[in-house]
């Protein structure tokens, strides 16, 4: 049980991991854009 429940909280980590380095470059791209 607490394995499962790790495991999904690493996914979960993962997850918004990988979503924070997007959103991270589409922040970056648009400052560009605005700036550059």
């Amino acid at each position: 049980m607490i394995s499962s429940f790790l495991k999904n909280i690493l996914d979960i980590f993962i997850h918004s991991m990988k979503h924070i380095k997007f959103n991270y470059k589409i922040l970056k791209s648009m400052i560009f854009e605005k700036y550059f």
